[in-house]
């Protein structure tokens, strides 16, 4: 009986709109609308790094990873867990178990699909090239193969892949041993079409493997006959190769077949056929000798000519004689632009021993302002501040109206004066600065500088009638052009602090805790605001948790394709400890909208992954947004995480020193990131210079560590906390000396000791000459306050002792 069009049309269009949305909702195969959890239930506790696995944890990690897979029934868990489980065999040179692993035990629609194929690839590899040395050629070629396969499936599809831009190289490497393998085989003809395939690969750096492939293949080429094809490669290798090891076998085919070239009329006019004969003991002495020499650059000018050779010279004044010669007379030529900066460090060093001249005068007084200044810098810095003094009194008498020299000289003769315990010159400086010279990067530190003096005199009122001037000055037109130039002349929250202790040395109490209570309202994360909270009533503890709980949202309506699958990629790849991988696919989101909840769980994901520094970036996004109203103790741990404390603490049994001190050195050194790098190359966790890595390493009798070295978590660390250990012993225990020494040097600070003995501890720390050094010593204090508030509940008495300044 027909079915009725009528009657079956309906019907249908029915039954698909009712399935509409299950079926669209089955496209999404991943099922990405939902979150996973970001760690593995069945794992336990534990949030393992498998990418920064010891080698000698990986079979205990190996065997919990598989105890876990064998007894997890829900699919998702399970191929993840034997991606983990073959990446572990891996590690553990157990290829062939990988390759089984990943190759069997993965099932159904799986996200991380490219990370299975690309383990798999290596496993294949690496037996292949095991059976290669085993001379199981058919076996070798075999797995060889499956490799390639596997590169060019990651190649065609799967582009967003972390191990797309390696494909190339991955490639080439693969079927080079193919290659081989056809080689050891004698099927020359299949192996030439593999080491063509490898040669024609391009990817960066590939001169190494290209040279290695051109020789296989020459050989290739050699071994099945052809000796003109052979002959063209090994020709193209002794013309641009330089390795001895490249450049052998090239001499040693022509050696052997240099006859039946020639017969066969192949030209080898202009080839070196034959290696350089073999140097003398004595002859590479001295070609060490001469390779240790400096190269000499040649100079046409002849004062300049005998100024650079007068360096090697140990007569200073000749030198300086020399360079005075060239300023004199061919000033502006280019081969006497570096001829100044040379002699400023010669006058420094000059000058440490000897008064200052009618050679000094002669030579400084060709100088242009910039020069004087960096002079006077120099010997700043060098604490010869009275032989400073002179070339900043030189700028300001000679160039008026240099504007920016004179306005830095004024304010280093003002510095100098108070250092020297002349409080009255060092304010007319500081005054003289602000009538002619107001515009620059000193003005806020000149008008904060004035009542800091007047207040060490116990001068309250003029102190306070200052402090009021600079406060209005934030609020002026003046300082908004200031601040649009440069943006960190500020001691705006100085200003505010001092002025409310110096409103209480006058009796105003009411007034100095109105000060404090503003500075807690306005900046409740600053290091006054953290160390007078006795004072000012505010409470950090409540701060810091006032609103219990924080507000999660898993997704973000709107998110889109393509971010909702790395989200999902990402909180897999972080569940199963490839953290590294899971930060990486977090990188790569692109949404733009500002959702609170939502970043608080990017936030969480990140801190999984090992992330900090952009978690607390994050963090602080939110928090400041929200004028810190939604601050939650989660977000305060986001803010300040107990990043590598398992780490710190175990090296920290060795030492009597607080993990949570380590860790607000290090939140400030380098965000928690290893990797990191400063533009004084200042590397790692807890920014080692590698010099004083160097002397911490051979103090604790250990090889000298590489950069890469430094790079690691627990050896970046371990030196690090030695070095903090050594300069607490060295200072008595105080920690605002010792910090002001891990940034500036012992002896800096030492130096600062024997001009500021009678401070407070508060005062040492805003006497500190050097701004970085200054606000280092109050961000690692402010952040070990908020540590020990946040972890261990500690109250105001303790931070109290913290600040206590022993001075023997």
């Amino acid at each position: 009986m027909a079915f009725p069009h009528r009657i079956f049309f309906p019907f249908f269009l029915l039954v698909f709109l009712q399935a509409g949305p299950l079926f669209a909702q089955s496209l999404d195969i991943f099922n990405t609308l939902k979150p996973f959890p970001p760690i593995l239930p069945v794992l336990g506790e534990n949030n393992f790094d498998l990418d920064r696995l010891q080698e000698e944890e990986i079979p205990t990690t190996l065997q919990h990873y598989e105890n876990t897979w064998s007894n997890t029934k829900s699919r998702d868990e399970k191929n993840l867990l034997a991606l983990a489980v073959g990446y572990l065999h891996y590690l553990n040179k157990n290829h062939q178990a990988a390759g089984k692993t990943l190759e069997k035990n993965i099932v159904g629609n799986f996200i991380l699909e490219d990370f299975r194929i690309h383990y798999l690839a290596l496993a294949y590899k690496e037996q292949g090239r095991q059976e290669l040395e085993n001379k199981k050629y058919p076996l070798a070629i075999d797995l060889f193969k499956k490799s390639e396969k596997l590169r060019m499936k990651i190649f065609h599809s799967y582009p967003d892949s972390p191990f797309f831009t390696d494909v190339s190289r991955d490639l080439a490497e693969v079927e080079y041993l193919l290659g081989e393998g056809y080689f050891q085989a004698l099927n020359y003809r299949a192996a030439w079409q593999a080491f063509r395939r490898s040669l024609m690969r391009d990817f960066p750096d590939h001169d190494e493997h290209k040279l290695k492939v051109n020789l296989a293949l020459a050989k290739n080429y050699q071994s099945a006959g052809d000796l003109k094809s052979a002959a063209d490669i090994y020709a193209s290798i002794l013309t641009n190769a330089e390795s001895s090891e490249a450049l052998e076998p090239a001499y040693n085919f022509f050696r052997v077949y240099e006859d039946r070239l020639k017969k066969g009329k192949i030209d080898l006019k202009g080839l070196k056929l034959k290696p350089p004969v073999s140097p003398t003991a004595t002859d590479r002495i001295d070609k060490r000798r001469t390779a240790r020499k400096k190269k000499k650059v040649t100079y046409q000018n002849p004062m300049v000519r005998n100024f650079y050779q007068s360096l090697d010279q140990d007569d200073e004044e000749a030198t300086l004689k020399s360079g005075l010669e060239v300023l004199k007379n061919v000033p502006g030529i280019q081969e006497a632009e570096g001829v100044t900066k040379l002699l400023n460090h010669l006058l420094v060093s000059y000058l440490k021993d000897h008064d200052g001249n009618g050679l000094i005068d002669e030579i400084t007084s060709l100088y242009p302002a910039r020069s004087l200044n960096d002079l006077g810098y120099a010997l700043w810095k060098e604490e010869f501040p009275d032989r400073a003094a002179v070339f900043y009194e030189k700028i300001i008498k000679q160039y008026p109206l240099e504007i920016s020299a004179c306005h830095k000289a004024m304010f280093y003769l003002g510095r100098i004066a108070e250092d020297n315990g002349e409080y009255a010159k060092a304010v007319e400086y500081y005054e003289e600065l602000l009538k002619k010279y107001d515009f620059g990067p000193f003005t806020t530190a000149a008008l904060f500088k004035i009542p800091w003096i007047y207040r060490l005199e116990k001068k309250f009122d003029l102190a306070r009638a200052h402090f009021i001037r600079l406060q209005e000055f934030y609020s002026s037109p003046a300082y908004k052009r200031l601040k649009a130039v440069h943006k960190n002349a500020s001691y705006q929250v100085e200003g505010q602090y001092w002025l409310a202790q110096t409103q209480g040395a006058l009796g105003n109490q009411k007034e100095k805790i109105k000060g404090l209570k503003s500075l807690a309202e306005k900046h409740p994360f600053h290091f006054y605001t953290i160390f007078t909270q006795d004072e000012s009533g505010f409470d950090l503890k409540q701060f810091l948790t006032r609103n219990a709980s924080q507000e999660v949202a898993f997704r973000l309506f709107g998110l889109g394709e393509i971010d909702r699958k790395r989200l999902s990629r990402a909180e897999q790849l972080i569940a199963v400890g490839f953290r590294g991988h899971g930060v990486e696919e977090l990188a790569k989101l692109s949404f733009k909208k500002d959702d609170p909840a939502f970043s608080f769980y990017i936030v969480h994901l990140l801190k999984l992954g090992g992330n900090f520094q952009d978690s607390m970036r994050l963090s602080w996004k939110i928090t400041s947004r929200g004028n810190h109203d939604r601050l939650t103790r989660s977000l305060s741990e986001g803010l300040f995480p107990k990043a590598f404390h398992g780490e710190v603490r175990e090296i920290l049994k060795n030492y009597n020193l607080d993990p949570l001190l380590v860790l607000s050195l290090m939140r400030q050194e380098s965000a928690f990131n290893p990797k990191i790098i400063s533009k004084a190359n200042a590397i790692g966790l807890m920014q080692l210079m590698p010099a004083t890595a160097k002397e911490v390493a051979r103090s604790l009798k250990q090889k000298t560590p590489s950069e890469e070295d430094l790079k690691n978590p627990v050896t970046n660390v371990r030196l690090g906390i030695d070095y903090l250990n050594y300069l607490m012993g060295s200072f008595n225990n105080n920690m605002v000396y010792a910090l002001a020494a891990y940034n500036a040097g012992p002896t800096k600070v030492k130096q600062w000791m024997t001009l500021r003995p009678n401070l407070h501890p508060l005062e040492f720390v805003d006497s500190i000459p050097y701004s970085e050094t200054r606000n280092y010593v109050k961000k690692v204090l402010r952040n070990y306050a908020i540590y020990l508030t946040l972890y261990e509940g500690q109250e105001i008495a303790r931070f109290k002792e913290i600040l206590t300044i022993q001075t023997n």
